[in-house]
């Protein structure tokens, strides 16, 4: 995002937008709705909590119906399947690996 925002001349914020879809082919609203869940992810794993009012509050979503819906969108899980989801499947071996990130 930062090539697109310093690159040409151009530097109103829909100009911004339309080079990171160019640049990622996703639009910035959408990486940011992703960046978002990702965030609330790491947030449950590091408090190893199930106060899912709290994690969606600190991730900043407007509350907690809000943070599933979106979770849901983009995973096909609510956020309760997907954390007991890498507690125990081995289907989700990329998510410990998402842990050890943060």
């Amino acid at each position: 995002m930062l090539n697109a925002a310093l690159s040409l001349s151009g530097r109103s914020l829909r100009q911004i937008q339309r080079r990171v879809k160019a640049a990622t082919g996703v639009p910035l609203k959408r990486l940011q709705t992703y960046s978002k869940a990702e965030e609330a992810f790491a947030l449950a794993l590091r408090n190893g909590s199930d106060d899912l009012a709290g994690i969606a509050a600190d991730a900043g979503y407007s509350d907690q119906s809000h943070m599933g819906r979106q979770v849901r969108v983009q995973t096909g899980f609510t956020p309760t399947q997907l954390m007991r989801g890498f507690e125990s499947d081995e289907a989700f071996w990329s998510y410990p690996l998402m842990g050890e990130r943060y």
